[in-house]
């Protein structure tokens, strides 16, 4: 008995035939469809997440930046000494904040009493405060005491409250000290003015100016006949240390001992006095030539001696006339 293929066999005849094709194309289909919905998925994904932090951002007020104040005391003689300012939020966020800072001159100086500095202080989530450093040079000028300014500018994801810290830097470093020298004049001169030279010295060099009075007292010298009265004012720039003060001694030809006279310091600013009288001693050059080799004091006696020695003699005189 034969059996004879019916439309149903020969349709599955067709479909086996091309089944492999079939199941590779609806793979295909099913694939795509798939990553259709994946792609779809991470979209939605990425404009959701900004959209939450935006929300988020949307639902609490920036936060907002600020920076202290800070005093730096001692600055020390050498080296340097760190400023150490703090820049604040206001409170923690879930994102991150940047901001730039950088230092700026007051009274104080980059590079001769603090070093500059800049850059950018970086908030991670969750952090409130962040350091920034600057380095105070030390020094034994004396002045007063300075400042600069560390600045914050260019938030991101932040607002600036107070965006300006004041660095302090207090001056440790004793005033100077004033004083004057001792001068001997020697020869006086017989005639004109022979100068008497002090110096008045700062003990180390200051920062400020430094003013100081100055003027002539006498001792056994008598201002007009042995030298010319002289006062005034002293000032010392920043840095200096030293400075004159001229005292015209008159010359004579008078057989007398040796006098000094003095030259005081008084209202100083910015400076101590220290020794402040000065010692003008004026060495007598004259001598007689009546006794060669007689000393000063020698010559004195001997007149006292012709003197008296005169007197008597008129009085002798005198009383012979009168008897």
């Amino acid at each position: 008995m034969s059996v004879r293929p019916t439309a149903s066999h020969a349709r599955l005849d067709i479909d086996s035939a091309n089944g492999g094709d079939n199941f590779c194309k609806e793979c295909e289909m099913r694939g795509g469809r798939l990553f259709l919905m994946g792609f779809l998925c991470l979209a939605v994904v990425a404009a959701f997440v900004p959209l939450t932090t935006q929300s988020a951002r949307a639902c609490h007020p920036a936060p907002r930046l600020s920076i202290n104040d800070v005093i730096v005391d001692p600055e020390g003689d050498s080296g340097t000494t760190p400023a150490v300012f703090a820049v604040s939020l206001s409170w923690p966020v879930c994102w991150w904040v940047a901001v730039e800072y950088e230092t700026a001159d007051g009274s104080a100086i980059a590079g001769a009493d603090y070093q500059a500095a800049s850059g950018t202080v970086v908030f991670r989530p969750g952090e409130t405060t962040e350091l920034v450093l600057v380095d105070v040079i030390g020094d034994t000028l004396v002045e007063p005491d300075e400042y600069f300014f560390v600045n914050l500018s260019e938030p991101s994801n932040a607002c600036i409250g107070d965006g300006q810290g004041e660095g302090t830097i207090v001056d440790d470093d004793e005033p100077p000290v004033l004083s004057i020298d001792d001068v001997t004049v020697d020869p006086e001169g017989d005639s004109g003015t022979t100068p008497a030279v002090f110096t008045v010295s700062l003990s180390q060099p200051s920062g400020e100016e430094v003013v100081v009075s100055y003027t002539t007292v006498g001792g056994t010298a008598i201002a007009g006949a042995d030298y010319q009265s002289t006062s005034g004012t002293l000032t010392f720039a920043p840095g200096e240390v030293s400075q004159p003060v001229t005292v015209p001694v008159i010359g004579d030809t008078l057989i007398e001992p040796d006098e000094y006279f003095y030259v005081d310091l008084s209202n100083s600013s910015n400076a101590c006095i220290g020794d402040g009288q000065g010692k003008g001693t004026i060495v007598d050059d004259d001598s007689t030539e009546a006794i060669p080799g007689m000393t000063t004091w020698g010559a004195i006696a001997s007149a006292m001696l012709l003197a008296a020695v005169a007197v008597a003699m008129m009085r002798r005189k005198y009383a012979r006339l009168t008897a």
